[in-house]
């Protein structure tokens, strides 16, 4: 390095101790060194969405939802999914299931038979959450059509 470098990013992960010192007109002071060594890590991005959110089963009480994984870890493997839950267009959303990274399908369930429900999927890693992916349209669980048939029984 020349005496005009303030600045210098280190390529390889391993450990570095650091000596820094100021130089002057006037000459150079004693200089600081770290007391630690510092390991420099990869840069982690945000993870992108999940991809392809789509209603797999619905039923009058429950929804299976179905997604394709993501198309940037963002440095990091991706360690699980948060699925949430809105009741609503106006309601808040609520987390409904933590799933191992495995799982690309989750069947969301105590929901109420004609009530208008959104869901969202959203990647997570040692970062954190990533991108969040909402279902395109609302899910409204019901009873499947067909002839309903009572006896009455004296």
């Amino acid at each position: 390095m020349d005496d005009n470098t303030t600045k210098y990013s280190p390529k390889d992960l391993i450990d570095y101790l650091f000596r820094v010192s100021a130089v002057n007109e006037e000459g150079q002071v004693s200089p600081l060194e770290t007391k630690e060594p510092v390991r420099l890590k990869r840069k982690i991005d945000v993870l992108s969405s999940p991809r392809q959110v789509k209603v797999y089963k619905l039923g009058p009480d429950f929804v299976t939802l179905d997604w394709k994984s993501l198309s940037s870890d963002g440095g990091s493997k991706v360690t699980g999914y948060v699925v949430k839950q809105k009741r609503g267009s106006d309601g808040d959303w609520k987390e409904v299931a933590t799933l191992k990274a495995i799982e690309t399908s989750y069947k969301v369930p105590k929901l109420d038979e004609d009530q208008e429900y959104f869901f969202s999927i959203t990647a997570l890693n040692q970062n954190g959450q990533g991108e969040t992916c909402e279902l395109d349209t609302s899910v409204v669980p019901k009873r499947p059509p067909g002839k309903l048939e009572l006896k009455l029984i004296v």
